[in-house]
């Protein structure tokens, strides 16, 4: 009855003619209307730019972030390196004074066979003083001077055998003394390079981390732009449905409104202006509970479903920069009795529920091209009510395929209990689509 009543009112509301305004005069709303949309076009352009902005300083950040993570690996790997550096100069230095033990230990030794050589120089010496002659005479027999001549011979073959091998022995002790101090030159002369480099790693992660630093203050200060630009652009929205509360949408603007979205969503202009009507009589009736009047059984957590829409209905108001306390929202539909049937909680002109409305919201921006979507805006909700009914089979603009989308747009099925609305909406579109023709015509 409720629906018939509505339908009847909405009618006369058509027929008759548009009722001067007791604040302003027509010429100037549309004018300050002009100039809110021209603000709110304005701060929309520099919303996206800000963005845009914010973008590339979070790209900054991350590149800057996994530079100075990379700066962090690269040092750690050096410091490893340092301290392996400073074990083998431990090692090189271990090395050398066993080495000088070694030579110490030669140095004995050959004071030894210097005693040794000494003593053979001695017995070549008082060799030397016989002659052959003598040592043939002085030995018994033939076979003693041979065996004299032998150690003879054996003598001085001792002395060369002696003084090559400790020439070997020193040589070579020198020679690795040497190799080991030049080995300890070079670790040295590399752990000072390490040293360097590690100087020039912290360096350049300073300067990485404040640069980081400052890219985040900058972060923060767009973030706070872009925050503070969508307040202000929300203030102009809500001063444009103000003023569209003041000045009810003319049937007129409602044609141009459709037809705009009805070049992007392939439905009848007429079938989303009857939709519109039938859900908030083109925009002039969005709810009547969770306004500031209104008492606490209204409130939106009274009337919202709390685990599907309460979370969403926050984000969409926080995202918007909109007050959610006192925003109009649809009551819940009630029996005879007053007892309270189903949920309420729709929003805007197009009456989409906050669940509903976050899984439009994005189709709907890429239909405007705008960077947010806003249930209570016009356009948004002619979008958003468009992209519903086609998804449902408004784009076969038949009577039926129409029909099917305007009871799963009202209830969530064609359960012919609710045919009373899928019948009102596509009769009321037959006749906007005379009225639409008349308009033109005129």
């Amino acid at each position: 009855m409720l629906k018939k009543i509505i339908c009847i009112l909405l009618l006369f509301a058509l027929i008759l003619p548009t009722v001067a305004l007791p604040f302003k005069p027509a010429v100037v709303l549309a004018e300050d209307k002009s100039i809110l949309e021209q603000q709110l076009w304005a701060l929309e352009q520099e919303i996206a730019s800000f963005e845009k902005e914010l973008a590339s300083t979070k790209t900054q950040k991350k590149t800057l972030t996994n530079k100075i993570n990379e700066l962090k690996n690269k040092r750690t790997l050096l410091l490893k390196a340092v301290e392996a550096t400073k074990i083998n100069i431990k090692g090189t230095e271990n090395q050398i004074d066993k080495t000088e033990d070694d030579l110490t230990l030669a140095g004995k030794e050959l004071k030894t066979t210097q005693i040794e050589i000494s003593q053979i120089l001695r017995q070549i010496q008082q060799t030397d003083l016989m002659s052959s002659i003598k040592i043939l005479f002085s030995s018994g027999s033939l076979a003693d001077f041979f065996v004299n001549l032998e150690q003879h011979l054996s003598l001085n073959d001792q002395l060369s055998k002696k003084m090559t091998q400790e020439k070997a022995i020193v040589k070579k002790i020198s020679n690795k003394i040497n190799q080991l101090q030049d080995k300890k030159v070079d670790l040295t002369n590399l752990l000072s390079i390490q040293k360097l480099q590690e100087g020039e790693i912290v360096q350049t992660q300073k300067e990485k981390e404040s640069l980081l630093q400052t890219t985040l203050g900058k972060e923060s200060e767009f973030q706070k732009i872009v925050s503070d630009q969508k307040k202000k652009a929300a203030e102009v929205r809500n001063r444009l449905y103000e003023m569209a509360a003041i000045k009810a949408i003319t049937f007129g603007e409602a044609v141009k409104e459709a037809e705009w979205v009805t070049q992007y969503v392939k439905i009848r202009p007429a079938l989303l202006l009857s939709v519109i009507t039938q859900e908030s009589n083109l925009g002039k009736n969005v709810g009547t509970c969770n306004r500031p009047t209104d008492p606490p059984e209204k409130h939106w957590k009274k009337i919202m479903k709390p685990e599907r829409d309460q979370q969403p209905f926050l984000d969409i108001t926080a995202e918007l920069g909109i007050n959610p306390e006192g925003q109009p929202l649809s009551c819940p539909m009630k029996d005879a009795k007053g007892k309270q049937l189903g949920w309420g909680g729709a929003m805007g002109p197009a009456q989409f529920i906050p669940s509903t409305w976050q899984g439009y919201k994005k189709k709907v921006m890429t239909v405007t091209g705008q960077t947010s979507a806003n249930p209570w805006d016009i356009r948004d909700a002619f979008v958003a009510s468009a992209l519903l009914l086609a998804a449902n089979g408004a784009t076969s603009q038949t009577e039926t395929g129409e029909w099917k989308a305007a009871m799963i747009y009202f209830s969530g099925s064609t359960n012919k209990k609710y045919k009373f609305y899928g019948d009102s909406v596509i009769k009321r579109a037959d006749q906007y689509e005379e009225d639409i023709k008349s308009l033109k015509a005129g």
